[in-house]
């Protein structure tokens, strides 16, 4: 009864209400919820403000310096800080219960700062408020110096050295409070530890302080205790599944019942609804246009929308304004994008009998007027590395199905059609065509059989992100090769690995085994990305250990890569 009372009265006292979800502080939009005190600004309000969103990030310019306040006070929670130096590094910090305004030197308002200071990220500054931490001297210096004023050792060293991330790169940072005692981490790292706080709660303030920082992520969660084991707050268990905010890029839902949504909403997934010309018809395109906006209009939450374009009629007079108009509607009904499929480099041929591939100067106008207007392109170009290999060197049994069953895609059946080298050059000298297009790779952008090659790809290409639909099964077939070398790809390319999975609904299917299988598909690739348990699918012969990735990655793969990409 005793513990339950303490949780009780720690969730009243959390400013937002009884809830034990994470809020984030910055939306990625705006500063609602944030006020800025700048002196400077007091005398001069038309000067530039030193706070602004920029790409999604909140930006602090650094001058001319003050702080960006919360207008909520909070207490007993868990905040997670995304930053980095966007130029020279310098001077920020992070404050906790923070009360009145400029009370130190005329500019820094009641508060214990968590300090970022490149090379000393997670020193604690005493601002007219204290903390002990323990062998005191050795880390503030003489006793008989200490204050919490001007003129006075405020400033308590941090317990490590180098924690912090190379310049350029993004640090996170977390910090607990919790009654009168502060943690902090940075990027796993404990950092600094304090106790007998003189303040308990109060407002969270950013610093501008002579350098220009981006922070891409300030979220913060109420707790009922600190966190004993680094780890817990660095990973996920299997047990966060439900609580994380997340998202599945790539899935064909065409039908008017709301099964897929209904469960992806359950589960905290946003869901990326995909039109493709697979019948290689306009009217196929249409009718699952139709659909995807039905889904969207009955979810507007839940959904985004990439639309398609078909090469019936390529051949004929009108056929390139016809597309163009298709776009321009579905563009003006909501879609942020296309998708281009395989069909074109394995499918459409020319009047000579050779295939048409997608670089091909005929569609030059297509792609220039979507650089032009900022619109993703989704390219499924060419098929996984096994669609040339004979069924029994596959390295995955959903390929060797997929060929079976399809063998009019399995091009070790036909020689005479373009190789998977001739697909990636056409893909290539496309992008290469127009480098500002924002470009999404479809299955790995079908170089899924080597991490390595994927990564050449992402350095030649730094723009273009791929999402992992369908490919879930090369990614367990090079974890059972080489574990270590997929995970360290994994988070060196955080930032542009989307999850994905190529499900959908076309509504034939038992509404109760939909659900099912979706449930397993979700849960299983999130037990491989969160744990290091030992493993097995159906999609790989033998055993594979999950690779255990960090929290700040895990959070990027399966949802802020896809609030920048698609706008969630």
């Amino acid at each position: 009864m005793k513990n339950l009372l303490v949780i009780l009265l720690a969730l009243i006292l959390f400013a937002c209400g009884p809830t034990s979800e994470s809020i984030e502080l910055f939306d990625g939009n705006s500063l609602q919820g944030w006020r800025m005190d700048v002196p400077a600004m007091d005398a001069a309000p038309d000067t530039t403000k030193p706070f602004l969103v920029r790409d999604g990030k909140l930006v602090s310019l650094g001058n001319p310096q003050g702080h960006l306040i919360t207008d909520k006070s909070y207490e007993n929670y868990r905040l997670e800080v995304r930053y980095r130096f966007a130029g020279e590094p310098g001077n920020c910090g992070v404050l906790v219960h923070a009360s009145t305004p400029r009370s130190l030197y005329e500019m820094f308002p009641k508060s214990l700062e968590v300090q970022m200071m490149h090379k000393n990220a997670g020193d604690f500054w005493c601002i007219v408020e204290d903390i002990k931490v323990p062998e005191m001297e050795k880390r503030r210096g003489p006793r008989a110096e200490w204050g919490i004023v001007e003129g006075k050792k405020r400033r308590i060293l941090n317990l490590t050295d180098g924690s912090e991330k190379p310049l350029g790169e993004w640090n996170d940072m977390v910090i607990e409070c919790f009654e009168d005692k502060i943690k902090v981490w940075l990027n796993g790292d404990l950092v600094n530890e304090g106790y007998d706080c003189t303040v308990r709660s109060g407002q969270i303030a950013v610093q501008a302080e002579g350098s220009e920082v981006e922070f891409e992520k300030i979220v913060l969660t109420p707790i009922t205790e600190l966190t004993e084991n680094p780890d817990e707050a660095s990973y996920y268990t299997q047990a966060d599944y439900p609580d994380v905010p997340k998202a599945d890029v790539h899935v064909h839902v065409r039908t008017d019942r709301t099964t897929f949504a209904e469960k992806a909403k359950a589960d905290q997934f946003k869901l990326v609804n995909i039109v493709v010309d697979g019948a290689s018809s306009w009217q196929g395109i249409e009718d699952q246009f139709e659909y995807v906006m039905l889904q969207q209009k009955a979810f507007p939450e839940q959904y985004k929308v990439i639309t398609s374009f078909s090469v019936e009629g390529f051949h004929e007079a009108g056929w390139l304004e016809k597309t163009q108009t298709w776009l321009d509607q579905c563009f003006d009904r909501g879609a942020i994008g296309i998708k281009v499929w395989k069909n074109i480099g394995m499918v459409l041929q020319d009047t000579d009998g050779s295939n048409v591939m997608l670089d091909d100067s005929r569609f030059d106008d297509i792609f220039t007027k979507l650089e032009e207007g900022n619109k993703l392109v989704v390219g499924h170009l060419g098929e996984p590395l096994n669609c040339w290999l004979p069924l029994e060197e596959m390295t995955t049994n959903n390929d060797r199905s997929y060929f079976k069953n399809n063998p009019q895609y399995h091009m070790h059946l036909h020689p005479e059609l373009p190789s998977y080298e001739d697909q990636m050059r056409a893909r290539n000298n496309r992008l290469d065509k127009h480098p500002e297009l924002e470009f999404m790779g479809a299955h790995m952008a079908s170089i899924e059989w080597s991490v390595d090659s994927l990564a050449a790809w992402f350095d030649r290409y730094p723009k273009a992100t791929v999402d992992l639909a369908a490919r879930m099964g090369q990614v367990f077939w090079q974890t059972q090769q080489h574990r270590e070398k997929v995970r360290d790809f994994f988070i060196k390319y955080q930032d542009r690995l989307l999850y994905a999975t190529d499900m959908g609904d076309n509504g034939s299917s038992d509404p109760a085994d939909l659900t099912k299988r979706l449930e397993e598909t979700w849960k299983r690739d999130w037990q491989y990305f969160v744990s290091g348990e030992e493993m097995e699918s159906d999609l790989v012969n033998g055993s594979f250990q999950g690779i255990k990735l960090p929290r700040a990655v895990v959070d990027k793969i399966y949802f802020q890569n896809a609030q920048r990409v698609f706008g969630f």
